[in-house]
């Protein structure tokens, strides 16, 4: 495992390296095998097969299909024929696939079959339906696909199957994805993200998130840059291997490491939650897996990682700049895992600041701002829109939307999204912490804090909550359970429980939707208690 040249931070140029390197050596090991010259070979084929059908360098191909072999040969592929991949969320449904491929304007889309029905529930309200690429279907299902009468249909393996493309010229400048943003605050964002962009967000020598020879174990989708590139792109770059897998199941999470040999994984928060509550085995500190990677940590991170016998390894970025903060090198003591690292200061300049941009003091938090000092390591701009790139750059900074907070030791935590911030009794309240709180009670699965307005100008706190099955826990109980765990101004005034959170096709919680819906008649509210009272004359007296 080494640091690419910056002329060289070019994926084709690694996978043709790579394939030099290691040859017949598997890199993608489980139900499908491939090796670094196979994979090298069967890229090169599909880059060949589009540059038949006519794709250009620089032309938009979008791709919506599951996590897959042929998926990691389609998007590195798209990058040999020196075009640009634009992975499609394949939960996307209704307007929302409609907007991305419309706003994409790429002239083809490679989709599983499986998603053709959605992308027929949506052509009449297209501006034009892209020449579809079609993969998974079987020879005798050949030709036009229902409800897609009159489409351009193109076999997957008959573009895979043809002559190898010569290697592209390309820079570490030259776009690479347009991966869209989740969409929480609008529509979605097409970031413009670069071959350096995307190598440094993937390089593990500088997040230390991935380990040389690390064996990694992909459930992150590879429409999503945890899936692609902190993962594949990261294992390669490892001279690792990657276990890919369709989605994650906890029931198959510990067959597959001890199976394997996993040693590295990257986990959601949620995902962290149900192995946690899996029920303690003699063996949950016997088995491969070193290290993980979990956004947002476990509620007790320490205890999860003494439980397992492995390294929380805690970094912080976005789509828009990659991984800005890294934990130290495996070689170093791991850091408190409730830590985000601190700056990779070869690649960014960061300052924490307030509403005005100006730099708040140590220990303060304030909003994330970033700058590059490597050319061409943050993104490159939004696709087709100039007046929000230019709103995200103000005063020379990119705005990251994100709090955190320094400690002495040059160590990051992160706060909240400063949407999602809440401000009560001249206190600043942060959401996480507050849905912190709710998720240590064992009833409830899922929750989010937002603001609400109050009777006095100021925001209240409200939570909403989802159960875990055959539950009774009642608003009123969580409230007396919270009572004793945290200070009187962060208390929620009001708790609804919920049937099932909103959320977008990545499992983000829909909080815009929730702040719309506002206090309904199922909002529970809670009496002000006397302590509260007297808290709230002493701020305003």
């Amino acid at each position: 495992m080494h640091d690419y040249p910056y002329e060289h931070r070019v994926l084709p140029f690694i996978l043709d390296d790579k394939a030099s390197v290691h040859g017949d050596r598997p890199f993608l090991i489980g139900d499908q095998e491939i090796s670094h010259a196979q994979l090298r070979t069967s890229v090169a084929r599909f880059a060949g097969g589009l540059r038949a059908l006519g794709v250009q360098p620089g032309d938009r191909v979008l791709v919506m299909m599951p996590n897959a072999a042929e998926t990691i040969v389609t998007a590195f592929g798209i990058s040999w024929a020196a075009a640009i991949c634009v992975p499609v969320n394949t939960s996307y449904r209704g307007e929302m696939l409609r907007y991305v491929i419309d706003d994409a304007d790429a002239a083809f889309l490679v989709v599983s079959e499986e998603y053709l029905g959605v992308v027929a529930d949506v052509r009449e309200q297209l501006t034009s339906l892209p020449a579809l690429i079609v993969a998974g279907r079987e020879p005798a299902r050949s030709g036009q696909p229902a409800g897609l009468a009159g489409a351009t249909v193109i076999e997957w393996h008959g573009v895979a199957g043809g002559p190898a493309a010569p290697s592209p010229e390309l820079g570490p400048a030259d776009i690479q994805a347009i991966m869209y943003t989740s969409g929480t605050t609008g529509p979605s964002k097409g970031v413009l993200v670069s071959y350096h962009h995307a190598y440094q967000y993937a390089n593990p020598t500088g997040t230390h998130l991935v380990d040389a020879g690390d064996v990694v174990y992909v459930t992150l989708p590879l429409f999503h840059i945890g899936g692609q590139w902190a993962g594949i792109y990261a294992a390669l770059l490892a001279d690792g291997q990657a276990l890919l897998k369709r989605k994650f199941s906890v029931t198959e999470f510990w067959s597959d490491i001890d199976k394997h040999g996993v040693t590295q994984t990257i986990l959601l928060g949620i995902m962290s939650e149900f192995i946690w509550k899996q029920p303690p085995a003699e063996d949950d500190r016997r088995h491969s897996l070193r290290s993980v990677a979990v956004t947002p940590p476990p509620k007790d991170a320490a205890a999860f990682a003494e439980r397992f016998n492995l390294r929380i390894c805690q970094g912080w970025g976005l789509t828009e700049a990659g991984c800005v903060t890294a934990p130290p090198p495996f070689d170093e003591p791991a850091a408190d895992p409730t830590t985000c690292g601190r700056l990779r200061a070869d690649l960014f300049e960061m300052i924490l600041a307030d509403d005005d941009d100006e730099p708040v003091p140590a220990g303060v938090a304030g909003q994330a701002l970033i700058r590059p000092v490597q050319p061409n390591a943050l993104m490159s701009g939004y696709w087709r829109k100039p007046e929000a790139t230019v709103a995200a750059w103000r005063n020379l900074w990119l705005h990251t939307g994100d709090v955190l907070v320094q400690d002495a030791d040059g160590y990051y935590r992160f706060v909240d999204r400063q949407k999602d911030c809440i401000r009560r009794r001249g206190e600043n309240i942060s959401s996480l912490e507050v849905e912190r709180a709710v998720l240590e009670h064992p009833d409830v699965l899922e929750c989010a804090a937002i603001p609400v307005p109050g009777d006095d100008a100021e925001e209240e706190v409200k939570v909403i909550l989802t159960l875990r099955d055959q539950v009774t826990l009642t608003p009123a109980g969580l409230s007396d359970f919270l009572e004793p765990r945290m200070p009187a101004f962060m208390l929620p005034r009001y708790i609804e429980i919920a049937a099932e959170l909103p959320k977008t096709p990545t499992q983000k919680i829909r909080k815009d939707v929730l702040r719309a819906a506002g206090v309904g008649p199922h909002s529970w509210r809670r009496p002000e208690p006397e302590r509260e009272r007297r808290h709230g004359e002493r701020r305003d007296g």
